[in-house]
């Protein structure tokens, strides 16, 4: 398994990437899982303690893909009260700051939002990479609904190093609604045939 950035050609092989990574969720469904095992930097590519999911506990029985990870969980169950999101977000913060990754890998706008709008008050030297894994603003609804999802990802995209799209349309998509070009890339997951994955960044130094 290997990953290859087609701006340098380069592939990386798994021991060559010595890094601490934490993936955050919170929710599982929808096939997140499924991309975990095909992600820009797989888990199948580090050794167990350089690899964490943080999880809800309510979501920890949906995990059927991930083996050999460090789970770290926090109480949370989506109401949308303010109660709720300051304590997700005092959370997984707190599980951040015992981790200490090098690179956190954030998957889902909700996720992005418990993740990132704490990091306005409290910075991380992390690297923040986030995956919407389907932007809401693409979703049906009144244009002024739309235009508060783009308006939400602008601000919250300030403290993200690298935003991944699953999709070209995805990306294409997002540039239109504003999301900045130089932090936006596309991620093609490998077909299965032990070819590496496709993953293309505009900017070399967009994790520097």
């Amino acid at each position: 398994i290997g990953v290859q950035c087609e701006l340098t050609g380069q592939v990386f092989q798994g021991r060559e990437l010595a890094m601490k990574v934490v993936h955050i969720v919170e929710s599982i469904k929808g096939g997140i899982a499924t991309y975990l095992n095909t992600v820009p930097i797989p888990i199948q590519m580090f050794d167990i303690e350089n690899i964490g999911v943080i999880i809800p506990k309510l979501q920890v029985n949906n995990l059927i893909i991930l083996k050999n990870v460090n789970l770290h969980t926090y109480d949370y169950e989506r109401n949308n009260s303010i109660s709720s999101l300051v304590r997700a977000m005092l959370a997984i913060r707190m599980n951040i700051n015992r981790i200490c990754p090098d690179i956190i890998h954030i998957h889902s706008s909700y996720a992005g939002f418990l993740t990132r709008f704490p990091l306005f008050l409290c910075p991380t030297k992390s690297k923040i990479v986030y995956c919407a894994h389907g932007w809401a603003f693409t979703m049906e609804g009144t244009s002024t609904k739309r235009s508060s999802y783009g308006f939400i990802e602008r601000f919250l995209a300030q403290k993200t190093n690298l935003i991944i799209n699953i999709s070209e349309y995805e990306y294409q998509t997002s540039l239109k609604f504003g999301l900045p070009l130089e932090k936006s890339c596309v991620f093609t997951g490998g077909q299965g045939d032990g070819s590496p994955d496709t993953f293309l960044l505009p900017s070399p130094g967009a994790l520097l």
